[in-house]
Parts: C-alpha cells; structure tokens; sequence
C-alpha cells in the first residue's frame, strides 16, 4: 500500500543497497558530503549512485521508506563554488538511514547508533553530524558507522 508522499530538503544516496537521506539546514553541506561518500565508495568499489539533490520526493510503500528524485533535476547535484554536476542516479531507493547536519554542537560521548527518527511515518537509524567537519572526514566516520550497522 502506497502512503502519502511529499518533497523533503535533502540529498538522497544509496551505497550498496543502503538508501541514505542526508538532511540539514541550506548550506549545512548536504551536497558535499553525499559527493565524498560517492568517492569513497568508488575507492573502496562499492555500488553507489546519486537519487537526489535538494529537493527528494519520499514515499511509504508497506513499512518502507521509497527516495526519489524530484524528476526537474534528476541526476544534479550542486557542488558550492563549481555549480551544477550531472551524475549518473538511481530513480528509487529504500531508505535505510537519516544522516542529519546539525547546526549545534553534540554531546561528547553520543551514543550515536541507537538513535531513530520518523520518516513518512517510519521509524529508521539517525546519525547526527557536527557542523563544520570536512566532508571526507564525515564520510570516513560515517563509513564505519555503517559497517557497524551491517549496511556495507
């Protein structure tokens, strides 16, 4: 059965067959660490491919989660100073994680793999990021966290 859907500001990826939301306040750096967890997982040669950037249409499907791009700017993703890259995408993925950017530092010793979030009415893992980390430092952090999960 089909949920409602609506349009999120985010930027949505799959690595292997984790679709992951990746949201935050405009210019938290969304864009820029979905490309490092591209990269990275080109490196380390694991699938992965771009659903969206900006503006992703979410779904429930039964107890699941759909991520899909808005279809005007389907396989775009804005780098910050270099402008608009067109990258090979997936038109659907189920999510199996948020990622938020936030604007406020956290707790020292957060007990980062326990957290949930409600997403179209689902509950799925939260990772909270610090603001102001480099993106391929929140990627390497984030890789092994998804390893510790079993999504990778």
């Amino acid at each position: 059965m089909v949920g409602e859907a609506s349009f999120v500001h985010a930027t949505a990826l799959v690595i292997g067959e984790t679709g992951l939301l990746i949201r935050g306040v405009s210019g938290a750096g969304k864009s820029a660490l979905a490309l490092a967890l591209l990269a990275l997982a080109e490196e380390r040669f694991y699938f992965a491919r771009l659903i969206g950037d900006d503006r992703i249409h979410v779904e429930t499907y039964g107890n699941r989660v759909i991520l899909r791009p808005h279809v005007a700017i389907a396989g775009q993703i804005e780098r910050r100073g270099r402008g608009i890259l067109t990258l090979p995408f997936l038109d659907a993925a189920v999510a199996r994680c948020v990622v938020s950017i936030e604007d406020h530092a956290l707790s020292r010793l957060p007990d980062r793999l326990e957290e949930e979030t409600i997403l179209a009415g689902i509950p799925l893992p939260l990772l909270r990021l610090e603001p102001g980390l480099p993106p391929h430092e929140r990627a390497a952090g984030l890789w092994s966290d998804f390893r510790r999960m079993g999504f990778l």
